[in-house]
């Protein structure tokens, strides 16, 4: 991968990226590539020093520690073989993906109280692995799923969504667990979002239309709020019917909280997947 040094706004997204999960009252130091950086309240890098000057071969070389710009969202810089997005918070472990594949992207806020359909965007979410958002089609299963798939037809609403994968079953990944214990969250299929929710609000519904085909209990899925679970699908069965959830976020009423939409599944059998459409928070 051809380095660059972080002029940043013209970066590319072009290898692993990090997921979020470090979010708290203070910043932390993440244990991963750059184990002696500093984070700020919001999980974006404050500061990153190199532990192996091999990791930094921007020319010249990056100081030993890079500053960053400022506090907050910021453009990526390129470290050696892994590019650390600044745009969106960054996970306390280890890269998302070793394929080098693209994982992630540009997190946006919104704020409450608000609609998303999806139709002319992706609502500002970010998605890992196999999270797509795009025009949902009907299609044959067979060839890469089980054949016992039962796709959705269309969009809840309009022509678009979130799924995983887009018209075509989601990846064997082999990173499920033990049904609702989740392991390691770094590793999974994640959709997030971030929202504001005002001081001005008296309470805050989050509600979702989702369609559920996976093989339970061995694929399973979790709702998380700043990194703890709120709601978990990981018993009974799932449901190939478009249903609206809700979750209650007034505990959060003041905050800026990621809402991440957490997918794990196992080697064996998948089906088409679980889709998101009609996001709202009132």
């Amino acid at each position: 991968m051809q380095s660059a040094r972080p002029a940043l706004a013209a970066l590319a997204f072009v290898a692993v990226v990090l997921l979020v999960t470090a979010c708290g009252d203070s910043g932390g130091n993440p244990s991963g590539p750059f184990p002696d950086s500093t984070v700020d309240s919001g999980g974006f890098f404050d500061t990153t020093t190199f532990p192996d000057l091999t990791l930094d071969s921007a020319n010249p070389p990056l100081p030993d520690t890079f500053v960053w710009p400022e506090q907050g969202p910021r453009d990526s810089v390129v470290f050696g073989d892994t590019t650390v997005d600044g745009s969106v918070p960054q996970d306390t472990g280890t890269p998302s993906d070793g394929s080098g594949q693209l994982d992630g992207g540009p997190l946006t806020t919104v704020t409450a109280p608000f609609t998303l359909d999806f139709e002319s965007s992706n609502g500002g979410g970010s998605g890992t692995r196999d999270w797509q958002w795009g025009t949902i089609a009907p299609f044959t299963p067979g060839g890469n799923c089980s054949t016992s798939a039962k796709p959705p037809a269309a969009a809840h609403s309009g022509s678009k969504a979130w799924g995983t994968v887009l018209n075509d079953c989601y990846t064997a990944i082999g990173n499920a667990s033990a049904s609702c214990t989740n392991a390691d969250p770094k590793d999974d299929s994640i959709l997030r979002f971030r929202i504001t929710l005002p001081a001005s609000m008296s309470s805050a519904t989050l509600r979702w239309w989702e369609y559920r085909d996976y093989f339970l209990t061995f694929d399973w899925a979790e709702v998380r709020v700043d990194g703890a679970v709120a709601k978990q699908h990981c018993t009974g069965s799932a449901d190939p019917n478009w249903t609206q959830n809700t979750l209650d976020l007034s505990a959060h009423i003041g905050k800026t909280i990621t809402v991440a939409f957490h997918f794990m599944a196992t080697t064996v059998v998948n089906y088409s997947g679980w889709y998101i459409d009609d996001v709202s928070v009132q």
